[in-house]
């Protein structure tokens, strides 16, 4: 069986995350899932193609449109062409979510500090709670061979109570690594004010910072704005050039007729 890392925009991972985001509407009614973010993605030739796919999913329940980031490690079987007994094209064959799990044990991430600190508006001192969903994925490749690597889902939630104030922070955040040492793999967070995930750099507190949503929507605005101003120059050249060739019509046929009045 050979395993190879593949593209979470490939069109057929897309069809198969189709099918799993549909999957879990109806198993579970009134509530909308959406993929996320891809932690992993890796495909096995069987008989036909195992698609295995470690994922946080976005749930919006209906009804308060409430939110949450759940992790799952997940194994969608994709039948042959072929196999004319099978009653649909894609199986959902494993569908794991660990649950949430807190602790002494459970390790705060540097970023994730600042994070809760921006948000809280002041010190962090561990009295919010931290939990965490941990999934061991199988890696293969056929230089490396065989290995593991842990992807954890983190919440980070509670009151916090700074001068007397009550703050309150609930966010969730993705890790890929064990994060050991101040070293820690590329993160995203996943926040109920951000609509889209905000990938974060790595490297302790003192890694880069991923892309802003609000950077880059101000850098699109600008492209937007610069694309605009070029039209408009064009459009305004084009006016100048014609008015002037206009003129100088007249201004020959002035030329004519003065011509005439002087014969």
């Amino acid at each position: 069986m050979q395993y190879k890392e593949i593209d979470p925009t490939d069109p057929a991972v897309v069809k198969v995350t189709s099918f799993f985001e549909g999957e879990l509407d109806a198993k579970f009614n009134g509530t909308v899932h959406k993929v996320a973010h891809f932690s992993d993605a890796q495909r096995q030739v069987v008989n036909g193609f195992n698609y295995l796919l470690t994922v946080v999913v976005k749930a919006t329940t209906a009804a308060d449109e409430n939110e949450d980031w759940v992790l799952h490690k997940v194994r969608v079987y994709e039948h042959p062409a072929w196999d004319t007994s099978a009653k649909q094209k894609y199986e959902l064959s494993l569908d794991d979510v660990p649950v949430y799990q807190s602790g002494p044990d459970v390790h705060m991430w540097p970023e994730a500090v600042l994070y809760a600190e921006e948000q809280l508006g002041g010190e962090y001192t561990g009295e919010v709670r931290h939990s965490e969903q941990v999934v061991e994925v199988d890696l293969y490749d056929l230089e490396a061979g065989h290995s593991t690597v842990m992807v954890k889902n983190h919440r980070v939630y509670g009151k916090f109570v700074l001068e007397g104030t009550e703050r309150f922070v609930d966010f969730t955040f993705v890790t890929k690594g064990d994060g050991q040492d101040g070293e820690s793999s590329p993160f995203t967070y996943f926040d109920k004010d951000v609509q889209d995930p905000v990938p974060h750099g790595g490297g302790g507190s003192g890694g880069e910072g991923g892309k802003d949503v609000k950077l880059l929507t101000m850098r699109t605005s600008m492209i937007a704005i610069f694309l605009v101003g070029l039209v408009v120059c064009g459009i305004l050249l084009v006016h100048v050039f014609r008015k002037r060739h206009k003129r100088s019509k007249e201004d020959w046929y002035i030329e004519q007729l003065t011509d005439i009045d002087e014969l």
